[in-house]
Protein backbone atom coordinates (compact mmCIF):
# COMPACT_ATOMS: atom_id res chain seq x y z
CA UNK A 1 0.00 0.00 0.00
CA UNK A 2 2.41 2.13 0.81
CA UNK A 3 4.69 1.82 -2.87
CA UNK A 4 1.12 3.87 -3.98
CA UNK A 5 0.95 7.39 -4.58
CA UNK A 6 -2.09 8.15 -2.44
CA UNK A 7 -3.76 9.89 -5.31
CA UNK A 8 -3.85 6.12 -7.06
CA UNK A 9 -4.88 4.74 -4.47
CA UNK A 10 -7.94 6.68 -3.94
CA UNK A 11 -8.90 6.50 -7.35
CA UNK A 12 -8.14 2.65 -7.17
CA UNK A 13 -10.59 2.77 -4.25
CA UNK A 14 -13.28 5.12 -5.91
CA UNK A 15 -13.87 2.91 -9.12
CA UNK A 16 -13.66 -0.55 -6.75
CA UNK A 17 -16.78 1.62 -4.59
CA UNK A 18 -18.49 2.25 -8.13
CA UNK A 19 -18.60 -1.52 -9.45
CA UNK A 20 -19.56 -2.85 -6.20
CA UNK A 21 -22.36 -0.44 -5.40
CA UNK A 22 -23.61 -1.11 -9.46
CA UNK A 23 -23.40 -4.66 -8.99
CA UNK A 24 -25.02 -4.17 -5.59
CA UNK A 25 -28.24 -2.29 -7.57
CA UNK A 26 -28.20 -5.02 -9.93
CA UNK A 27 -27.89 -8.44 -8.16
CA UNK A 28 -29.78 -6.72 -5.46
CA UNK A 29 -32.88 -5.10 -7.00
CA UNK A 30 -33.14 -5.63 -10.48
CA UNK A 31 -32.33 -9.55 -10.53
CA UNK A 32 -33.55 -10.62 -7.23
CA UNK A 33 -32.76 -14.16 -6.40
CA UNK A 34 -28.88 -13.18 -6.09
CA UNK A 35 -28.56 -12.50 -1.95
CA UNK A 36 -25.21 -13.76 -1.63
CA UNK A 37 -23.37 -11.82 -4.33
CA UNK A 38 -25.45 -9.04 -3.23
CA UNK A 39 -24.46 -9.20 0.50
CA UNK A 40 -20.52 -9.60 -1.01
CA UNK A 41 -20.79 -6.23 -2.94
CA UNK A 42 -21.91 -4.71 0.13
CA UNK A 43 -19.03 -5.61 2.25
CA UNK A 44 -16.55 -4.43 -0.66
CA UNK A 45 -18.35 -1.03 -0.59
CA UNK A 46 -18.50 -0.79 2.74
CA UNK A 47 -14.80 -1.57 2.95
CA UNK A 48 -14.27 0.89 0.11
CA UNK A 49 -15.75 3.52 1.79
CA UNK A 50 -13.36 2.82 5.09
CA UNK A 51 -10.82 2.80 3.46
CA UNK A 52 -11.07 6.10 1.52
CA UNK A 53 -11.96 7.61 5.25
CA UNK A 54 -8.45 6.39 6.53
CA UNK A 55 -6.81 7.79 3.38
CA UNK A 56 -8.98 11.22 4.01
CA UNK A 57 -7.82 11.32 7.51
CA UNK A 58 -4.02 10.54 7.10
CA UNK A 59 -3.45 13.18 3.98
CA UNK A 60 -5.10 15.79 6.58
CA UNK A 61 -2.97 14.81 9.13
CA UNK A 62 0.50 14.85 6.47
Amino acid sequence: MNSINPGKWRAVLWMVLTVSVVVNVITGSLLGGYTAVSIVAGCVAVACIGGLIVSHVRGRKA
